[in-house]
């Protein structure tokens, strides 16, 4: 069943401030929503320690020159389904060769 995903306010923002290009956005919150909403109970499994109402995932790609990595908590408790991101951290390595 794939399951409606909702990306708050605060993900929104942080995203908007990775200084990533609209291109790398765009194509961050269209794997969002097509692959995190197609996720099975398999790919669930990462729980957060902290709060077992949250897992998490991870987009992985390039922007410009650099690989990014963007990782999110996932409430998929808070309504039957639909999947809140509700955290995100980005990490960028170095340019490529």
């Amino acid at each position: 069943m794939p399951y409606r995903v909702i990306v708050t306010k605060p993900v929104s923002r942080a995203l908007g401030a990775c200084g990533l290009s609209r291109p790398a956005v765009i194509q961050v919150l269209t794997r969002l929503h097509g692959e995190l909403a197609a996720l099975d109970d398999a790919g669930r499994a990462r729980r957060d320690p902290d709060d077992p109402d949250l897992f998490h995932f991870a987009i992985r790609f390039v922007d410009g020159d650099s690989w990014h990595t963007c990782h999110f908590l996932v409430n998929d408790t808070q309504a039957n389904g639909y999947f809140f991101v509700v955290e995100m951290t980005h990490e960028s390595g170095p340019p490529l060769p």
